[in-house]
């Protein structure tokens, strides 16, 4: 490992040894503040709070704490509207790709490209 990134991954791991108040918003990181965490397990406690070990993608940091259910519903909601984005995009290139292949498939219909032993 190159000094460089020795250092960056002894200067990651102090900030993740030191106690840090919970973020009120848990899908952001405290490390590198990408807003990609993801939870890895929830496990619910007394009352409305929650044990919840959160990873980020970005800095490959984990996040381990427990949390009021007001903050665990916003993070849901987080996690929904990233999943609803997700699919927005996936059904986007899913029909481009399929108007891609259909306008290749009628370029080699009329240009007579289609021969009987390509089925």
């Amino acid at each position: 490992m190159d000094a460089s990134r020795e250092h960056r991954v002894t200067t990651q791991a102090k900030k993740l040894l030191k106690t840090k108040p919970q973020p009120d918003v848990l899908h952001e990181c405290t490390v590198c503040g990408g807003s990609l965490v993801y939870p890895v397990s929830w496990e619910q406690r007394t009352g409305d709070r929650w044990y919840i070990q959160r990873r980020c993608p970005d800095c490959e940091s984990w996040h381990y704490g427990e949390h009021a259910g007001d903050c665990v519903d916003s993070f849901d909601d987080a996690l929904n509207d990233g999943t609803e984005q997700l699919l927005e995009t996936l059904h986007a290139w899913v029909r481009a790709s399929m108007e891609a292949d259909v306008e290749a498939l009628i370029a080699a219909i009329q240009a007579d490209a289609i021969l009987p032993m390509d089925f």
